[in-house]
């Protein structure tokens, strides 16, 4: 079985998730090395070699690429083969682009909101 993460959309599910991440109004706090597959709500682009994933939690997970990564190739969304634990881990798991792109993520971090 393969799952297939699609690309964020503005759908009901993700439309109270921040729209702009990447703004001043946020910050990145560590997170565990595993996310469960479960979680996965969506994924969007968003520089070099880094992608953002949406959980279904509200939360959000800038998700850096190996160095050899393009994020660009992940724009339509990823495909995944799930393991035994049903948890997605940093430098462990294969990402495949619909273009045939395989890659790991090398790290990630969470963002949230920054409080005064």
């Amino acid at each position: 079985m393969t799952i297939r993460i699609t690309p964020r959309r503005g759908g009901r599910t993700l439309s109270s998730l921040p729209s702009a991440p990447m703004s001043r109004e946020m910050r990145s706090v560590p997170i565990s090395s595993c996310l469960p597959l479960s979680q996965l709500a969506g994924v969007q682009v968003a520089r070099n070699n880094t992608l953002l994933l949406y959980l279904h939690d509200r939360r959000v997970v800038m998700a850096n690429l190996d160095r050899s990564c393009r994020a660009r190739d992940f724009y339509s969304g990823f495909y995944i083969s799930p393991p035994e634990d049903g948890r997605l881990c940093v430098d462990r798991d294969l990402l495949q682009s619909r273009t045939g792109a395989k890659c790991k993520v090398s790290s990630w971090r969470g963002l949230e909101l920054a409080r005064d």
